[in-house]
């Protein structure tokens, strides 16, 4: 299955900062909200996976799953529940801290293994506070 989700955040925008984070949360591993939901909890999918295209008409949030052809429909509605109930409510913390120390983790092996990368991700981030 392929979803698509268009919105209108532009590229550069203080949002598209969040969104590789955001997509960490919602499918990066077990413990994301649609995997650990639809894998773990309810076995009706082999994987999902999601990411953003930014482009000057704005961003699109393309979510990708695997599934058996009997679960479609079952899948499409437990995803779009999913999906309704965080945008209402708030995402728990544990997930939060739990995303949060793996960046930082990933963010020190980084800049410890190459120092220009990391200068390379943080220089326009200094670029655009100047602004």
């Amino acid at each position: 299955l392929i979803i698509n989700f268009p919105t209108n955040v532009l590229p550069n925008n203080k949002d598209s900062k969040l969104f590789p984070f955001l997509n960490k949360i919602i499918s990066s591993d077990l413990t994301s909200l649609i995997v650990k939901r639809l894998r773990l909890e309810l076995n009706l999918v082999y994987g999902a996976s999601i990411y953003s295209i930014e482009n000057l008409c704005g961003t699109s949030f393309v979510i990708s799953i695997s599934t058996s052809d009997s679960n479609v429909v079952r899948v499409l509605k437990e995803t779009f529940d999913i999906l309704k109930k965080y945008s209402q409510e708030l995402i728990p913390i544990n997930t939060l801290l739990h995303e949060k120390r793996q960046f930082t983790l990933s963010m020190n092996q980084l800049s410890y293994k190459n120092p220009d990368l990391a200068a390379s991700l943080y220089i326009p981030q200094y670029f655009w506070q100047l602004n």
